[in-house]
């Protein structure tokens, strides 16, 4: 997006308005971090960094899909995104779904819990077979794998960031004494 004038001048106020709206959000979420406990502020910034490494997981697998089977890009790309699914699910485990069972949300953090064993599995196993050359020559088969591990884990990540997320947010602040 450019910040200079352009034309007739247009371009040059729908930048400063998306500029504005970039630095009231940003001062709203100061604010809004200035009122929060240090428990608050703690769990925020675990959500925040799952929401980051989603990201980079997401961008990841696209890239590998993008680059190709065959590529040493596309290996190099998803033995980083293993890596970054297997931390993040030992994160989450380890940090967030304590926390919603401690806080009468177990009947969700289980069922979270085993949906993410079964898209775990079909993703490790989708790693495996890649790492041990079965879709060498399947650019087909490698294709729809891929794809559907995009797929899966998107609305994996869709559910966890509406949903999962909040209650965990819900737990903190009950739990911050303010």
């Amino acid at each position: 997006m450019s910040y200079m004038w352009e034309g007739d001048g247009y371009q040059f106020c729908y930048s400063l308005v998306v500029l504005m709206q970039r630095v009231y959000t940003v001062c709203i979420s100061l604010s809004v971090r200035k009122t929060m406990s240090v428990m608050d502020k703690q769990g925020q910034a675990l959500i925040d960094s799952f929401v980051v490494e989603h990201r980079a997981i997401q961008r990841l697998l696209d890239e590998a899909m993008y680059e190709g089977i065959g590529s040493a890009r596309c290996k190099t790309k998803l033995y980083k995104a293993k890596q970054l699914i297997l931390s993040h699910l030992k994160k989450e485990d380890e940090l967030l779904y304590p926390v919603l069972m401690e806080h009468h949300f177990s009947e969700l953090a289980e069922g979270y819990a085993q949906d993410m064993l079964s898209i775990s599995k079909d993703a490790l196993t989708f790693f495996d077979k890649f790492e041990n050359g079965e879709y060498d020559n399947q650019i087909m088969e490698f294709a729809k794998a891929l794809g559907n591990i995009i797929g899966v884990l998107g609305h994996r990540i869709q559910t966890e960031e509406v949903m999962l997320y909040k209650r965990y947010i819900e737990c903190i602040e009950k739990a911050s004494p303010n």
